[in-house]
């Protein structure tokens, strides 16, 4: 199969969010126009909870961290930014 795939995309903005393993997934793309995306975001579910690891790590032991954050299962090449 062939299939052409536009050279310019028509300016606007989408936005589209999908149910991924550790959560939500979230897309942002805004066009100008040209060949090219003017913004691009995306939000990986792993960088949304980490927030949350420090109300779980509070008031607890030094000890505990390691397990309390693995609990969350994160993927670091998502939170490198």
């Amino acid at each position: 199969f062939r299939i052409k795939v536009p050279r310019v995309v028509p300016a606007g903005e989408a936005v589209n969010r999908v149910e991924a393993p550790r959560g939500e997934l979230f897309y942002y793309v805004k066009s100008n126009g040209s060949a090219y995306p003017e913004r691009v975001k995306v939000r990986t579910p792993t960088f949304a909870n980490i927030p949350s690891f420090i109300k779980i790590a509070e008031g607890g032991n030094i000890a505990d961290v390691p397990a309390s954050f693995v609990s969350l299962d994160p993927c670091f090449s998502c939170t490198d930014r």
